[in-house]
């Protein structure tokens, strides 16, 4: 398909493109307003967040995404939901990216599942095929629109640094430490975070009153006991005592998932050596049974055939143990992601 009718097709686009135009048209001030929990209290601050409307749990998102592409039968969507899928496996995997924390910020091992907004949107224009000569702020908008959306979108938040205009996407899992990532964050590109001033008490009270859920209002209120002076949260009505405290229990909880994230990770290592092992005598046996001399031209080849798939076994199995690439790299840390899910449950 040349880059000409690509455009057309992203800007026509099909019957659920059309549907999701008028839908936008008329709603998506409601929506973007509705994401913005975040935005006004702390923009005159240097910085913005946005909050996804996707309300289900990070663990079961992957699966509404895929039961979503299962039912539809629009390009269009499909192409968003497999670029949408890519980016939450790539926040689900990611240990390391994102901003460098000091050890002193972070516990050991927490997950930090952190991506750059641009690498996103990289993934989200190669996924949709969006057309080389589209405007940058159109596809970004777009991008977000879709991060955001409360049926097919992903559960995170969209932090934005407004003065270097840099952009993240965190995951908002409970697992992640996010008052620590966003205490980090903040005191890294706008310096003094106990220095704030002319904060909107009415606003972050309204704030706090509109998120669904109880979960939600603690971690917001952990967050502004990092950011904002004890006066402010009284005003607020905030009790400075209560959230001191919700903030070590959280800090507890995740040291305690990080221990069980290591205990996963020790647990999969075994898991590998002993297939290892297993894959090295069937190979030894195998090679003794050969030479024999026993065997029929028929059962040799039969034997040689299962050689190969051991030895391939085998192979797959170092690879994987020893992180060789990014794939098996990934595909380890995927693995250890599932243990963790299943020791924490």
């Amino acid at each position: 398909m040349s880059q000409d009718s690509d455009k057309t097709q992203f800007s026509s686009g099909s019957k659920y493109d059309k549907e999701n135009r008028l839908y936008f048209s008329q709603k998506r001030s409601l929506k973007r307003k509705h994401s913005q929990i975040l935005v006004q209290a702390f923009s005159s601050h240097g910085y913005s967040i946005y909050k996804s409307l996707q309300k289900v749990p990070v663990k079961q998102n992957m699966s509404k995404l895929e039961s979503l592409k299962r039912s539809t039968k629009s390009v269009t969507l499909t192409r968003k939901i497999d670029a949408l899928c890519q980016i939450l496996e790539t926040l689900l995997s990611v240990y390391s990216a994102g901003p460098e924390l000091p050890e002193h910020n972070v516990e050991p091992n927490l997950p930090m599942s952190i991506m750059d907004f641009d690498v996103g949107l990289d993934i989200y224009a190669d996924f949709i095929h969006a057309p080389l000569d589209i405007r940058n702020d159109d596809i970004s908008s777009r991008f977000k629109d879709d991060l955001i959306d409360p049926v097919h979108g992903i559960r995170c938040v969209i932090y934005k640094h407004i003065p270097s205009k840099k952009r993240y996407i965190i995951l908002d899992s409970d697992e992640i430490n996010l008052v620590e990532i966003m205490r980090h964050m903040v005191g890294q590109e706008t310096g003094d975070i106990d220095s704030l001033e002319h904060v909107d008490h009415e606003f972050v009270h309204s704030a706090l009153t509109s998120m669904d859920t109880e979960h939600d209002r603690k971690m917001l209120k952990s967050i502004l006991s990092k950011l904002m002076p004890r006066n402010d949260l009284i005003a607020c009505g905030i009790s400075p005592a209560e959230v001191c405290g919700q903030y070590e229990k959280s800090k507890e909880i995740f040291k305690e998932i990080a221990n069980i994230e290591q205990a996963a990770e020790d647990m999969i290592v075994l898991r590998l050596k002993s297939k290892i092992d297993h894959y090295k005598d069937n190979i030894e046996g195998i090679r003794n049974t050969l030479e024999t001399g026993v065997l029929s031209e028929f059962r040799k080849r039969d034997f040689r055939a299962k050689q190969e798939i051991a030895e391939e076994q085998l192979k797959n199995t170092q690879c994987l143990l020893q992180k060789e690439d990014p794939y098996n790299k990934q595909k380890f840390n995927q693995c250890v992601k599932r243990l963790t899910d299943k020791l924490v449950k």
